[in-house]
């Protein structure tokens, strides 16, 4: 274990600011996680979501795509299906993402200067496989793997 997993477990200990952490790929076969061990970079690939946490009060969804693209949506206020909204409520960025040891460092391109857009990560730590993101006041934000669906 790593210094930085070791502080998120302590942390989650004693600052109580945590969410189970499931490994994304908990139903992948043996034979699978062997094949990706030497590129873990492809278990990562698709899309993230972590919920209001921290300061954050609003949904965060993260997709990861194969050769490095970034896109992400933060869903501040979105407007309700089969409404017309004259605001839609959503923040969209693009960028770059690479996996660096333990962290995946994140490369905004587009949206990050736009106000009063909300403040984006520079990178997101990574616990037991699953990308996390430490807020301002300290809270641990654990993102889940969703389907395209569930976005």
């Amino acid at each position: 274990m790593n210094k930085s997993n070791a502080a998120l477990l302590l942390a989650c200990a004693f600052g109580g600011a945590c969410e189970t952490v499931t490994p994304p790929d908990a139903n992948v076969d043996a034979e699978t996680l062997a094949a990706t061990e030497d590129a873990p970079e492809e278990r990562l690939i698709g899309l993230w979501r972590s919920d209001a946490c921290g300061s954050r009060t609003f949904a965060r969804v993260i997709r990861l795509d194969d050769g490095g693209d970034l896109r992400a949506a933060d869903r501040v206020a979105p407007c309700p299906a089969r409404q017309d909204c004259p605001f839609r409520g959503i923040y969209d960025r693009s960028g770059k993402w690479a996996l660096d040891d333990d962290r995946i460092v994140l490369d905004v391109e587009s949206g990050i200067s736009a106000s009063p857009r909300p403040a984006f990560p520079r990178d997101l730590e990574l616990f037991a496989g699953v990308p996390v993101e430490r807020a301002e006041n300290g809270a641990v934000c654990v993102y889940r793997r969703v389907s395209e669906d569930a976005s």
